[in-house]
């Protein structure tokens, strides 16, 4: 009877052994379920923060680095003008696009540091996080500043510049270029190399609004 016992323990265990999960398969099932699924690329930032970024455009990035953030297909090497027949190596991104950026290097180390980024195109989706973009009109910019400011008069080569916020709330690596929508009120009271307040009755009237932005680094 003790022999039959123990014959009928070993064919248990053996029935065990034969039906019971292979241990490969579940060290291979284990492997898989440890694996972590890359999480999906963060959507394209067409945010700025003058001095530090714009959009992946940090501060310190050489040509180089643009390339490698935005694909050398989205971008190319160009002359651009910078006044009086002279021209500037620069660096353009989106190219003939609305999302079109221009990069201006220093004169000592060009495509290696970086002098500002231009925005010109008009339908242009950048702005700052401050909501400052092309188009912002005089009057918001008052707003978003938080008081007056000052800015170039039209008709030379820094027409309608605005780069001093007064101490305001705006940034003061933020530079932009000011259009009147009404030109004829600019004449003859907002012409050449003077400063204009912003709270001018002339300038109100010039329904002036941001042409271009800078942002220095």
């Amino acid at each position: 009877m003790k022999n039959w016992f123990l014959l009928m323990v070993l064919v248990g265990m053996l029935a065990t052994t034969a039906c019971g999960p292979d241990s490969s398969s579940q060290q291979e099932g284990q492997a898989q379920t440890d694996v972590t699924t890359p999480a999906p690329a963060p959507a394209e930032s067409l945010e700025i923060v003058p001095g530090k970024y714009v959009g992946l455009i940090q501060a310190g990035f050489s040509e180089a680095d643009i390339i490698a953030a935005y694909g050398q297909e989205n971008v190319r090497r160009e002359e651009f003008k910078i006044g009086e027949g002279e021209t500037t190596p620069a660096t353009t991104v989106f190219p003939d696009t609305d999302k079109e950026l221009v990069v201006l290097w220093k004169a000592e180390a060009p495509f290696e540091r970086m002098e500002q980024v231009r925005i010109e195109k008009a339908d242009s989706p950048w702005r700052t996080t401050q909501d400052v973009k092309i188009g912002t009109t005089l009057e918001q910019l008052i707003i978003l500043n938080g008081k007056e400011f000052n800015f170039h008069g039209f008709e030379w080569d820094y027409a309608g510049l605005a780069k001093d916020w007064n101490g305001g709330f705006l940034h003061d690596k933020l530079e932009v270029f000011l259009a009147a929508e009404n030109p004829e009120a600019i004449y003859p009271h907002l012409l050449g190399d003077e400063l204009f307040s912003s709270g001018n009755l002339k300038a109100r009237a010039a329904d002036l609004l941001v042409d271009v932005m800078v942002i220095r680094f």
